[in-house]
């Protein structure tokens, strides 16, 4: 073992990669949302789960994927108990999560692959690393069009419970009559 083994409380604690690498299984650590993944070896995503007719289900498996990037990520912001997925209307392949900062994910191949981060807060300069720049207008970016219609709330407790509420909404397309372009109204439903 690289820690060795400790006595809390009359509890002896060892390290969980030693025994899960000990039983055959992989570990791996996100450190975006500091969540740990155990898998066995021959573990695979099966990607058509995202793809099923019931979204709150492929939701679910979109979000249980690790975030993993090509770049040094920004981590979590200290102290955020909340993790807001959201999610494009009809769809479980893309998402961004919001747990004091923005990551945007995007589900290639079984799996979960950070587009960028971005923080940003009143009188802080923007930080920004992926392909996401620091200037990003959260109401007119392109990247976030497809975000404005439907979400999953992820809230861990401070008794280490967790709760997942999902909604969905509807939306009706209609057309003006000028050169204004188009006009969504939503109408909204819980599923």
């Amino acid at each position: 073992m690289e820690v060795p083994a400790q006595n809390r409380e009359g509890r002896i604690l060892v390290p969980l990669r030693f025994v899960s690498e000990s039983l055959g299984y992989d570990i791996y650590f996100e450190p975006i949302r500091q969540f740990v993944f155990i898998n066995a070896k021959d573990y695979s995503f099966d990607s058509s789960i995202l793809e099923q007719e019931d979204l709150q289900a492929a939701r679910k498996a979109a979000i249980a994927l690790p975030i993993k990037a090509d770049f040094k990520t920004l981590g979590t912001s200290d102290g955020h108990r909340l993790h807001s997925y959201t999610f494009p209307i009809g769809r479980a392949d893309v998402y961004y999560l919001l747990d004091g900062m923005f990551t945007f994910v995007e589900i290639k191949k079984g799996q979960a692959l950070a587009i960028g981060q971005l923080f940003r807060e009143r009188r802080v300069p923007s930080i920004a690393v992926g392909n996401i720049s620091s200037n990003m207008s959260l109401d007119t970016d392109p990247i976030m069009e497809l975000y404005n219609h439907g979400n999953v709330l992820f809230t861990e407790y401070e008794d280490n419970t967790a709760k997942a509420s999902y909604t969905e909404q509807d939306w009706i397309f209609y057309r003006k009559e000028n050169e204004d372009g188009h006009l969504f109204r939503p109408h909204t439903k819980a599923s």
